[in-house]
């Protein structure tokens, strides 16, 4: 079987029903199809196009490994669960900004592939290692409904340069930005920042960090970058003690 096209009256996709048919290359108007349930497609590493006009979450692990997945289509979701695109190396086009409430752990972890990141600016959950090792995204903005950015959720992500984030109040937690190694700018537009151990750690490119507010700072945030030094006599950042802990 290489196809699937217009399931009738089928309105949900059971866990693991199409489990490594390494033969399935497309997968389109699934037109009654509201939900699909963990691993149903994972391993499909044919899989180049799926199309969905009514799913509303796309369930965990769902496309993982996929090898091949080059593109998907889908309407407005409410959330991408874990590890749901993890490893779809080839996934370069995914319309994030339709995702309006979370993005799951190592959601898109390795789509290696993706360059494009717009988000919603109703989504308030990027969870842990969420993008990480997406080593083709270049810029980002964050919504201010975004209030935590997790550990690891960006790490890795060797091309991104630039970030925005305009929450009023934002934590930035243990690596989030970790090995981001062209990354030069960051612009906080914060009334109160808190920034967690080795959050931008190895971003041997950053040169700029901006932000409007005040701020609580880890001492090894900032590890092997730039800006590591010149920022330790701002008067506008309260240093944690190099014993505390990020926080869960």
């Amino acid at each position: 079987m290489e196809s699937i096209h217009g399931i009738g009256k089928v309105r949900n996709v059971g866990p693991g029903a199409f489990r490594n048919c390494f033969e399935l290359k497309d997968i389109s108007f699934l037109s009654d199809i509201l939900t699909g349930d963990a691993g149903c497609f994972r391993g499909c590493i044919g899989i180049k196009r799926a199309e969905f006009s009514q799913l509303k979450t796309i369930s965990v692990s769902m496309f993982m490994g996929c090898l091949q997945l080059e593109q998907i289509s889908f309407p407005e979701l409410d959330q991408v669960d874990n590890y749901a695109f993890y490893g779809c190396k080839n996934l370069c086009s995914v319309p994030v900004e339709r995702i309006t409430k979370r993005i799951g752990t190592g959601a898109f972890w390795n789509c290696n592939k993706l360059n494009k990141v717009t988000f919603s600016d109703t989504l308030r959950d990027i969870q842990p290692s969420a993008f990480r090792g997406c080593s083709s995204v270049r810029q980002i903005i964050f919504p201010e409904t975004i209030l935590v950015i997790h550990a690891a959720a960006f790490r890795n992500a060797k091309s991104l340069s630039s970030i925005t984030i305009c929450a009023s109040d934002i934590r930035i937690r243990k690596s989030a930005f970790r090995d981001c190694s062209c990354l030069e700018t960051v612009s906080v537009k914060s009334d109160s920042l808190r920034i967690e151990m080795t959050a931008f750690k190895g971003c041997s490119n950053l040169y700029y960090f901006d932000f409007s507010g005040i701020a609580t700072v880890h001492p090894t945030a900032f590890d092997d970058t730039p800006i590591q030094h010149g920022i330790q006599d701002d008067k506008r950042i309260t240093w944690m003690q190099l014993s505390e802990q990020a926080s869960t």
